[in-house]
């Protein structure tokens, strides 16, 4: 399978980052220290730090921005149906053209300051669409063909920059890591939906 594909490189999105970020509670960590999604009870949109990876998930993102999710969810189905029309065997394309998309999905991953997120594979999802938000280019994505971890370092790597505006779909059950490319202290903000 093809570890990644571009999609599209002009997605543009009608809300400020800045100011969705700004209602977005501190990091609220799972009281067990499972690594499957942990959504707060009280309802409120959080961030989900993973230390071990450094990055952190946004959740109860479509409880609380179910406006921003739609429009992200219908600019989705129309590049989806874009690509409807071009006839494909690639199983990673097949994934997306095939995928029913939901708005509730829609999630933001944010990458902090130094930006580095280590080799990895995805934990609770195989397949995502990531989507150039704010301060993408900051950092550079090494994705391997190797779905062992163990093995990054010693396999060949395809590597990309993402710009804001960028439309990826990544397999990520292959394993991939975040390099800062930039000294930035501004975090990074991606739109990511997961399609399985």
């Amino acid at each position: 399978m093809t570890p990644f594909i571009k999609l599209a490189q002009d997605f543009r999105v009608n809300w400020n980052v800045n100011d969705i970020v700004g209602k977005i509670s501190d990091d609220i960590k799972d009281p067990n220290n499972n690594l499957v999604p942990y959504y707060d009870p009280s309802g409120a949109a959080h961030w989900q730090y993973y230390l071990n990876v450094n990055i952190a998930f946004t959740r109860n993102f479509y409880k609380n921005f179910p406006r921003e999710c739609f429009e992200v969810y219908i600019k989705l189905k129309e590049l989806q149906k874009e690509y409807l029309k071009i006839p494909t065997d690639d199983e990673l394309m097949l994934e997306f053209i095939n995928h029913r998309i939901v708005p509730d999905r829609v999630n933001i991953i944010r990458n902090m300051i130094d930006g580095n997120v280590q080799p990895h594979s995805d934990a609770t999802r195989t397949v995502c669409i990531n989507i150039g938000l704010q301060n993408s280019n900051t950092s550079k994505i090494r994705v391997s063909n190797s779905t062992v971890e163990s093995e990054f370092y010693d396999t060949p790597t395809t590597d990309f920059i993402m710009n804001d505006g960028d439309v990826f779909l990544l397999s990520t059950k292959n394993t991939h890591s975040v390099e800062s490319v930039a000294d930035s202290l501004d975090p990074r903000y991606i739109i990511t939906y997961h399609l399985k």
